[in-house]
C-alpha cells in the first residue's frame, strides 16, 4: 500500500488518483470503451481493456484488430465502471454508488504487426477523471477461470423465446475449439462472438430475432451455475476477413408464460449475485 493510500485510508479524505483507478481495473479486467474521431472524421468507440501501466502511458489491450491505420495521435475518451468491491477498496466516500469514470487523454502509440493491424494501443496517462455514469450495468470481461461452459440457439418467431431440446447453434468450450466466444457480461446483457462463420441466413436481420444464451458460471472447482437466458440483439457486426459475427445482447424479460417468466427472472438474479460475489472475491 502507498503511502498515499494510508494517509487517505487512515483519515478517509480524497478519493483516488486516476492511476489508482486504471490500477484497479487492469487487475479485474473490467471493461474499458476507448472513443476518438479518427483523420476521416468518423466516431469510433473500441472495447478494450487495461494490459498495463508504464511510464505515464496506458497500455490497452483491443478486443478486436483494428487496421493501424485508424490511429494518429487523436484525443480520446476512455470509460469504465468498477464494482462495488473495488470503490470500497479505493475508499471513495462520496457517492461511492456512483462508479462510472470518464478521462480524456490521446493516443500516443499503437504497436502494429507484419500485416499492419494491431490490438495494442497507447494512450497518455489521463490528469483526472469525471465520475459519471453513461451505463445501466457494469460490463465484466470474461477471463480465463469465470466460464465453464457456454451456448446459443438462435429462435424462430413461432419458439419466441420457449427453451428448446435441441443441440445449440453455437458453442463455447474453453481450451477447446469453439464457435462461440464470450467477451463480456453484466447484469443485463452480453457480448459474444461467433468466430469462424459465414453470413448465414439464420443470423440475418439479428435485430429481430430471439436467442437464448446459456452461461456456465464457476463457483468452486467443481460447481457450476447453469443460467439460461432469453436475449434480444441490440447490436451486431460481421467482419468478411475474419469471418466472425459480433454480437450484443440484452437479457429480455419474458412476455411468454409464468413459468417462464420466473425462470428467466431467477437467472438475471443468479447472473447480479454471481458477478458481485465473483468481483468481491477477486479484490
Amino acid at each position: 500500500m502507498s503511502l498515499r493510500e494510508r494517509i487517505r485510508k487512515v483519515f478517509r479524505h480524497g478519493d483516488a488518483s486516476v492511476e489508482e483507478v486504471l490500477v484497479a481495473a487492469g487487475r479485474l479486467g473490467c471493461p474499458v470503451n476507448l472513443s476518438y474521431v479518427d483523420r476521416n472524421r468518423v466516431l469510433r468507440n473500441l472495447n478494450c481493456h487495461v494490459s498495463s501501466i508504464r511510464k505515464n502511458r496506458v497500455m490497452l489491450k483491443l478486443d478486436d484488430s483494428q487496421a493501424a491505420s485508424v490511429f494518429n495521435q487523436e484525443k480520446c475518451y476512455i470509460y469504465l465502471k468498477l464494482p462495488p468491491a473495488a470503490m470500497e477498496k479505493l475508499h471513495f466516500v462520496r457517492d461511492p454508488k456512483q462508479n462510472g469514470f470518464l478521462c480524456k487523454s490521446s493516443i500516443a502509440e499503437c504497436f502494429p504487426d507484419e500485416e499492419d493491424v494491431t490490438r495494442k494501443v497507447a494512450i497518455a496517462m489521463p490528469r483526472s477523471y469525471i465520475r459519471r455514469e453513461l451505463r445501466s450495468h457494469e460490463r465484466y470481461r470474461v477471463f480465463s477461470g469465470m466460464l465453464a461452459d457456454a451456448a446459443l440457439w438462435i429462435m424462430d418467431g413461432v419458439q419466441g423465446g420457449q427453451f428448446v431440446a435441441r443441440d445449440p447453434d453455437f458453442t463455447c468450450n474453453p481450451g477447446m475449439p469453439s464457435s462461440l466466444r464470450i467477451v463480456n457480461i453484466s447484469a443485463g446483457g452480453a457480448r459474444v462472438i461467433i468466430e469462424k462463420t459465414d453470413y448465414l441466413e439464420e443470423l440475418a436481420n439479428v435485430d429481430q430475432k430471439t436467442f437464448l444464451l446459456r452461461l456456465g458460471l464457476n463457483i468452486v472447482p467443481g460447481e457450476v451455475l447453469d443460467t439460461y437466458i432469453i436475449c434480444g440483439c441490440v447490436g451486431s457486426n460481421y467482419s468478411i476477413e475474419q469471418r466472425r459475427f459480433t454480437l450484443r445482447l440484452s437479457f429480455l424479460l419474458s412476455r411468454n408464460s409464468q413459468d417462464s417468466q420466473i425462470r428467466q427472472n431467477a437467472a438475471l438474479n443468479e447472473i447480479s449475485q454471481w458477478l458481485n460475489n465473483f468481483y468481491r472475491e477477486k479484490a
